[in-house]
């Protein structure tokens, strides 16, 4: 690690330093030499003088940078650490020694961890020995925090835990240095970079980007708790971030992504505590509008260890890319916020909008061996709640269909759904349509088909042709059937309200026999 004559300063205050850099950058160094007129110098070595220097000495000194021990005034012309108080030469080399010894071994600890691939919360506990004030990790979402080893970061963090205490928490943040141009300044600079004046935080802080071919992958933090921050912060940021982006380009699942900072927002709505006036910045930060066509996806979530979270990874990327909304983790399961309009704004052949959602979905659902279940099209964000509960009950169908990569829509299912709902709640006695008790006992004492007979041509909206089809009789076999069935329960199939008692009473549990 490189030390700049910024950062030896801090280090040095007790022995009250002061740091001209006269015009020139601040220069930075990989050790500490005493000077000779003699031996050349060397660019990655500052130098420690005492007393007088001629012109071409200082010609030598120029732009490299000089510690200067003395009461005596330093020379210009030159990036100068000087050190009024310091009488004991011998005594200053060796504490400056040290502090680059120091530092040399502790970023020697840092890529050590960082090449063995040691988990990340023992990387970051390195940072202790460099500084006092708090720091973390935030993925692009402001979700995940690398401060704690828990599943709610934004919950347990002390750093949030702080802010919160201040009307600041992360979603907050986000938004303030959206406005403030904050958030855009740091992903457009490769370098550390500080905020003392900051309406983001109570407290000035350091950021540093990790960025990858691909994109931001993340945030890291040192926040100013116990003074503003200085040049010894910043290049601590800049040193560890760049350990970070070797590590996370490479190991993607060191940080999972759950996706934007306003996943908060989606997660909200799903438990009714939205904030009404978010809804417009975060229609507008993804270009989609209150009217457009929504509907909701759930599948199956691979968390169970860490191979399954990087699969989680893949999953959000794949179907954030290929249905153009928004996926994030909720509870069990994945979910994916489709805006149809944008996504199937143009669908060739006379293909449906659902049509297409199937299709893109089946062709993603093998890769992970997952199911999942989609609800019904709805206009409105805030009624984003109902509709994802409708695709859960549907992703819960699929999944206990037994079939593998199944995906069943709301539709589909919705009667089953809620029938078994009711049933839950009501003794079937009280529901089912007694006609289905008496044609239920003629087939088991007949070895009949008479019920299932009368579910076909319910299903079948009481068309014939259709129904004999369906169950490979004959148009005069079914005829039958049907007379039958009106002899056995004199049933007025032309009443909506007793077809619609029937349809209940087909998903009803049968009485277990005594």
């Amino acid at each position: 690690m490189r030390l700049s004559l910024d950062f030896l300063c801090r280090t040095l205050r007790r022995r009250k330093a002061e740091l001209r850099l006269n015009g020139y950058a601040n220069p930075s160094f990989l050790g500490v030499g005493l000077y000779s007129s003699t031996v050349p110098c060397s660019e990655d070595t500052v130098y420690m003088c005492a007393g007088s220097l001629s012109a071409g000495e200082r010609e030598n000194l120029r732009c490299k940078g000089l510690i200067w021990l003395g009461t005596r005034t330093p020379p210009g012309g030159m990036p100068v650490l000087w050190l009024r108080d310091a009488w004991d030469f011998s005594e200053i080399f060796n504490e400056v020694q040290s502090t680059f010894q120091r530092f040399h071994h502790w970023s020697g600890l840092v890529y050590e961890a960082v090449a063995k691939r040691r988990p990340l919360m023992d990387i970051f506990s390195l940072l202790t020995m460099v500084t006092p004030n708090p720091w973390y990790l935030a993925d692009p979402s402001f979700r995940m925090l690398a401060i704690k080893d828990e599943p709610d970061y934004c919950e347990i963090s002390p750093i949030w835990r702080y802010q919160a205490a201040h009307g600041h928490l992360p979603i907050d943040v986000i938004f303030r240095m959206i406005s403030s141009g904050e958030l855009q300044k740091m992903n457009e600079t490769p370098h550390a970079l500080c905020f003392c004046k900051t309406t983001a935080f109570v407290n000035a802080f350091v950021s540093k980007t990790i960025f990858s071919p691909k994109g931001v992958i993340g945030h890291f933090y040192i926040i100013g708790m116990y003074g503003e921050p200085t040049a010894y912060e910043l290049e601590i940021a800049e040193f560890f971030g760049n350990r970070l982006t070797d590590l996370l380009s490479g190991c993607p699942e060191y940080l999972p992504t759950t996706g934007n900072f306003f996943d908060y927002y989606f997660i909200d709505l799903l438990e009714g505590t939205a904030d009404d006036e978010m809804a417009a910045a975060v229609l507008d930060n993804l270009g989609w509008k209150e009217s457009d066509v929504y509907r909701v996806l759930a599948l199956e979530a691979c968390q169970r260890d860490s191979i399954d979270q990087t699969l989680s990874n893949l999953q959000i990327q794949m179907f954030e890319d290929q249905l153009k909304g928004k996926a994030f983790l909720y509870e069990d399961q994945l979910v994916v916020l489709i805006n149809e309009t944008a996504a199937f704004s143009s669908c060739e052949d006379g293909e449906s909008r659902e049509m297409r959602l199937r299709r893109t979905v089946k062709g993603i659902l093998p890769q992970f061996e997952t199911s999942g279940g989609y609800s019904e099209t709805f206009l409105s964000l805030r009624r984003f709640r109902t509709y994802y509960l409708q695709a859960r009950a549907a992703r819960e169908y699929a999944c206990r269909s037994g079939k593998s990569c199944q995906l069943l829509s709301y539709a589909r299912i919705a009667v089953p759904y809620l029938a078994s709902a009711l049933y839950a709640h009501v003794p079937p006695e009280l529901v089912c349509h007694p006609a289905v008790t008496v044609l239920r006992q003629y087939d088991r004492d007949n070895n009949g088909e008479l019920l299932h007979t009368l579910r076909c041509y319910l299903d079948h909206e009481q068309n014939t042709q259709k129904t004999a089809q369906e169950l490979y009789i004959h148009r005069n076999s079914l005829i039958y059937r049907l007379d039958r069935i009106q002899q056995l329960t004199n049933l007025d199939l032309s009443n909506p309200e007793e077809r619609l008692r029937l349809s209940l009473s087909f998903f009803a549990p049968e009485p277990v026999e005594e």
